[in-house]
C-alpha cells in the first residue's frame, strides 16, 4: 500500500533505491541516492571483493582497518578513532557472513542504461572526498537520471555520518 514515498539511499543503500525507483516507480515520489554508483569501477570491484573475502574469512581487523579509514576523512577519523575502532570488530559472524554478501552483490551491480527510467523528483548527494566511490560517476549519475547533484567538500563516502548539514539538506529538498 506505500504510494509517493519520498525515499533516501546511502551507499548500498542507493543502488537498492534506484532499483526500487526503476521498477516501482508509482511507490517513489522523491529519491535521494547518496555516496552510491550506478556500477562500480575497477578499484570498486577489487576492493568490494577483498571486503567479501575478508567478511566470510572473520578478518575483523582487516575489514575495519580498511572500510573504517575509507569511509570518513582523515581529520573525522583521528578525531572519533576511539568510537569508529571497535565497530566491525563487535560484529557477529552472522553479520560479517551478511556483508560479504552485499559486498559482492556490488560487484556485478550496473543500473547505468535504466537510470533514464528513474522519472521521479531525484537528487544526487556525494564528496568530493569520497575514497570508496568516484564522485565524478555520481555526478555523471545524475545527468542520466536528470537530476540535480549536489557534492560535499572535506568529507569522504560517509558523508551523512560527517556533514553538519546533511539533515538539512535532505529535508530541503523533501519539503520543496
Amino acid at each position: 500500500g506505500i504510494k509517493n514515498a519520498y525515499m533516501h539511499g546511502a551507499s548500498q543503500g542507493g543502488t537498492i533505491l534506484q532499483e526500487i525507483a526503476i521498477n516501482y516507480p508509482e511507490l517513489v515520489q522523491k529519491a535521494i541516492l547518496a555516496s552510491t554508483i550506478y556500477r562500480p569501477t575497477e578499484k570498486a570491484k577489487q576492493m568490494c571483493m577483498e571486503w567479501a573475502k575478508w567478511g566470510r574469512d572473520k578478518n575483523r581487523e582487516a575489514l575495519e582497518e580498511h572500510f573504517v579509514k575509507l569511509g570518513y576523512s582523515d581529520e573525522f577519523f583521528e578525531k572519533f578513532r576511539d568510537v569508529l575502532e571497535g565497530t566491525i570488530l563487535t560484529a557477529s559472524d552472522e553479520k560479517l557472513d551478511n556483508f560479504a554478501i552485499l559486498a559482492e552483490a556490488l560487484v556485478g551491480f550496473d543500473s547505468y542504461e535504466r537510470l533514464n527510467q528513474i522519472k521521479c523528483e531525484t537528487l544526487v548527494m556525494g564528496a568530493k572526498g569520497d575514497k570508496m566511490f568516484n564522485y565524478e560517476d555520481q555526478i555523471k549519475m545524475a545527468e542520466k537520471i536528470g537530476c540535480d547533484y549536489y557534492m560535499f567538500e572535506g568529507y569522504s563516502h560517509c558523508v551523512y555520518d560527517e556533514a553538519p548539514d546533511y539533515l538539512d539538506k535532505l529535508e530541503e529538498f523533501f519539503e520543496k
